[in-house]
């Protein structure tokens, strides 16, 4: 398939190690912006976690018809919960 000799290696691995070192001091400093209290991630977190499995049970259509009701109705009520909010 390829064929890396070990300078090539050597490039790659500083080169990753390069991107991680920028993205973690990166990312420090975004958290230290977006600091936000447990009250306000819980909400999205949960959110993200119930729609993530009502949309895999609906899009998968291989699911009974009360588990994809389940699912249009924990869409809908998520829906409401961010519209109402």
């Amino acid at each position: 398939m390829f064929n890396l000799d070990w300078p090539w290696i050597v490039i790659i691995i500083g080169f990753l190690a390069l991107i991680g070192a920028r993205l973690s001091r990166f990312m420090t400093g975004v958290m230290r912006h977006l600091a936000a209290p447990p009250s306000d991630v819980m909400p999205v977190v949960v959110s993200i976690a119930v729609l993530g499995a009502a949309l895999y049970v609906v899009l998968s259509g291989s699911y009974a018809e009360a588990a994809q009701k389940w699912a249009f109705g924990a869409i809908g009520t998520i829906l409401g919960y961010w519209l109402n909010r």
